[in-house]
């Protein structure tokens, strides 16, 4: 079940950098989710009904997220998502005050949004906004009196609120560690294997050259009858659509340099053609002194 949820909205077409986006922001609503219902029974213990509503709500919210990030809906979850959870941040300052240390909150949100949005202008448009919002819980927390005193707690709000900040920002971090990790090893996976293709295909190319050059004039036929030459034979891609041919027909020496048309693998395949219908000519049909004009 927890798999599945974490899962919820990956699908195999998209790119591994968005999948592990939708990952984090998933299991991120999971895990507040579970801090927000901890809240909702410690809500009921300390018959701060108003916090437990709150909080219920809140899960309520992230559960819709959820449904909205399944729909393929990813930006509008992610706003959504943290611009809620801002708002219930802030609700929950305005509600228990100072002592609960709600606002610590707000130093995980521009961190969720780096995470989530690739754009930096939306990234700093939320840690402006955090950083507004923790200085108006400020301002409250010093003109305003809450609407619950947990003084009577003990701290217990301003001691989980601290302790749940602080496990957060460790859980984003490491998260987005482990997703970074992951894509490496997936990178240097592709590349291995991207290299061991690379390899087979280069063998294959540089077989198929030995075997062109084979069918081409070879150096003893060239030196007995042309005793006087050079060849400047440069293949663009290993293999080429160019080649020489000479054949002895007759009393005749014939020579012929050939352009086909393409370069690598399909011209080397031409090339072969053309050969292949020099030989004929020349060796079977014995057409030694024919013209022929292409």
């Amino acid at each position: 079940m927890f798999k599945r949820i974490i899962n919820t909205g990956i699908y195999p077409e998209l790119n591994f950098k968005e999948q592990s986006k939708i990952r984090i922001f998933n299991i991120s609503c999971l895990v507040v989710s579970s801090i927000l219902i901890f809240y909702s029974v410690l809500g009921i213990i300390q018959e701060l009904y108003l916090i437990s509503f709150l909080s219920l709500l809140e899960v309520l919210f992230f559960a819709f997220n959820l449904w909205i990030t399944h729909l393929r809906k990813y930006i509008f979850s992610y706003h959504f998502g943290i611009i809620n959870g801002m708002m219930f941040i802030f609700s929950f300052a305005i509600v228990l005050g100072e002592t609960n240390q709600a606002h610590l909150y707000f130093l995980f949100m521009p961190m969720a949004a780096m995470i989530v949005f690739d754009s930096k202008k939306t990234a700093l448009f939320y840690f402006i906004l955090s950083m507004i919002l923790l200085t108006a819980s400020t301002f409250i927390y010093k003109y305003f009196t809450p609407f619950y005193d947990v003084s009577a707690t003990g701290g217990v709000f301003g001691l989980t609120n601290l302790l749940f900040a602080g496990l957060l920002i460790f859980l984003g971090i490491k998260l987005f560690k482990v997703e970074n990790l992951e894509f490496n090893e997936k990178i240097n996976l592709q590349k291995k294997l991207l290299e061991e293709k690379n390899k087979d295909i280069t063998d294959s190319i540089t077989y198929a050259k030995r075997i062109q050059k084979a069918l081409m004039a070879s150096d003893s036929l060239l030196n007995k009858n042309l005793p006087e030459h050079f060849i400047l034979y440069k293949p663009k891609d290993i293999v080429s659509g160019d080649f020489y041919w000479a054949q002895k027909c007759g009393d005749k020496f014939l020579i012929a340099t050939c352009d086909c048309t393409g370069h690598g693998v399909p011209g080397a395949f031409m090339s072969l053609l053309g050969i292949s219908f020099l030989n004929e000519i020349t060796k079977e049909k014995k057409y030694c002194s024919a013209r022929f004009d292409f």
